[in-house]
């Protein structure tokens, strides 16, 4: 589900004209040749614990392509098909570096439950980060606590407002 989806976000990203390349951060041989058949970059296998960890050597790979913006998502994330379309008129309105949804549904799969959750702080599922920032900020210190398996989310945000040296940092969120 979460590869036909990424395919599906892509595509319609595509058809906008925007240029999109989806990296899997591995961490077994199947997710390799999952993001290989669909043709996606994927990284070296990275043990999925300690995830802060992963996260920072997935980084350290991400790096060598090119890319403007990192769109963070998980295999259990799904998106609306017009996401990085919404996102890629934001960065040409606005030339934000730091931004992502601030509403998200959970869906319970068993009980068909659908349940809406909006907090005051940007998601790591659809978060968006520029590559001045990634660059900036990993030369002094990790995005993600290497020994971390849970609160990714607002610890690498504390950590980017900590070390992001351009201008005033700050982060717009908004929902689509």
């Amino acid at each position: 589900m979460c590869y036909r989806g990424l395919h599906r976000v892509n595509d319609y990203a595509r058809k906008q004209g925007h240029e999109v390349d989806v990296f899997i951060v591995c961490s077994d041989r199947i997710h390799q040749e999952l993001a290989a058949a669909h043709g996606f970059y994927f990284s070296n296998i990275i043990p999925n614990e300690p995830l802060g960890r992963k996260m920072n050597l997935g980084l350290i790979e991400a790096m060598e392509l090119e890319f403007d913006y990192i769109v963070q998502s998980g295999t259990d994330n799904l998106y609306t098909s017009n996401l990085l379309t919404f996102y890629a008129d934001k960065i040409k309105q606005s030339g934000f570096e730091f931004f992502g949804l601030n509403k998200i549904y959970f869906y319970d799969f068993y009980r068909h439950i659908a349940k809406l959750y909006s907090p005051l702080s940007v998601f790591g599922a659809g978060r968006a980060i520029s590559r001045n920032v990634l660059e900036d900020v990993s030369r002094k210190v990790n995005i993600w606590p290497d020994h971390i398996n849970k609160g990714l989310d607002n610890s690498s945000e504390r950590i980017i407002e900590k070390h992001f040296d351009n201008v005033v940092f700050s982060h717009p969120v908004f929902a689509n």
